[in-house]
């Protein structure tokens, strides 16, 4: 226990002292790190103005597991990378980052046991397709927050908090507190829209705004249309484009937690930082006649080049 707490110690002051210019944005940081927002009222109000010592508390209670890691996953590196880039606003800081650990790597001396990523490919066709999807779903999104009158609001944040399970998937641990908390400071459907598409919904996890098409707009069928059409065209990808493979080698992709010669299915995407609950919800999103339920399911990162 005493290592592997000074180890922890060690990464979080080596990181800040690297790493001070994101100090002014520790809280954004610490959102993208999951740390909850209970904690980081405790470490603003303990520490002050100081941005570094708040940074350091951030990454302390983080690397502690002081956040729903069951639901998130263990601290690693490739979460601290899309920390910096996304909260703490420095992309340069972050491919720094991910030259000097690689991504899988895990931090404090533990290793994960749930790895869900294969070997990356290149494949810029793909990637273009996956774009494309991208477009389309940001497009249809936006006409579905116009559609929704402002009066609404308040109608759909409680179906919202109601709902809890359709944002995480079925995580016995999913801290319903902290969305209800997220939830009641939001002033606008936009707003309502940003906080959906950062955290809870992407370009094959939309069946949430789709229920909420049905339960608030049930007569505005061009938007249902759209959805639908959509879901096509995901469709598509699936069965027409590579963007799964049903039957791959196992060791072809890099995959080392199954028994040698093991059959696995690969889900090629556009980003390299999807968690478990991404996971559940790619597999729902996967047609009927491909999904092979008692298959392992694996991510593999498209590379441009």
């Amino acid at each position: 226990m005493f290592a592997v707490k000074c180890s922890v110690l060690m990464i979080s002051m080596s990181f800040i002292m690297k790493f001070k210019p994101i100090a002014a944005r520790w809280k954004q940081f610490a959102n993208s790190l999951y740390v909850r927002p209970a904690t980081i009222d405790i470490i603003e109000a303990n520490c002050g103005s100081s941005c570094e010592s708040c940074l350091h508390k951030v990454l302390e209670h983080w690397l502690r597991k002081d956040y729903n890691y069951e639901f998130f996953g263990s601290p690693c590196w490739r979460r601290v990378c899309v920390a910096v880039k996304e909260g703490g606003g420095d992309p340069a800081l972050a491919e720094e980052i991910a030259r000097k650990h690689p991504l899988p790597e895990s931090i404090g001396g533990e290793s994960t046991t749930d790895s869900i990523y294969a070997l990356p490919v290149k494949d810029v066709r793909l990637l273009n397709e996956i774009y494309e999807l991208q477009w389309d779903f940001s497009d249809i999104l936006k006409e579905t927050r116009d559609a929704f009158k402002p009066e609404l609001l308040p109608d759909i944040i409680d179906y919202l908090e109601t709902h809890v399970p359709a944002l995480l998937g079925p995580n016995k641990n999913y801290q319903a507190k902290e969305i209800t908390e997220e939830f009641n400071n939001i002033q606008t459907t936009k707003d309502l829209f940003k906080v959906l598409q950062r955290k809870y919904i992407s370009w094959f996890n939309y069946e949430l705004i789709v229920k909420l098409v049905n339960v608030f707009l049930p007569d505005n069928h061009l938007l249902k249309r759209a959805w639908s059409g959509y879901k096509e065209k995901l469709k598509d990808y699936f069965l027409n484009s590579g963007g799964l493979l049903t039957d791959a080698n196992a060791l072809e992709f890099g995959i080392k937690d199954v028994p040698p010669g093991t059959k696995v299915m690969i889900a090629k995407v556009d980003r390299d930082d999807y968690t478990l609950a991404d996971l559940f919800f790619f597999r729902r999103a996967i047609p009927k006649e491909l999904n092979i339920p008692d298959v392992y399911l694996y991510f593999s990162f498209i590379r441009i080049g």
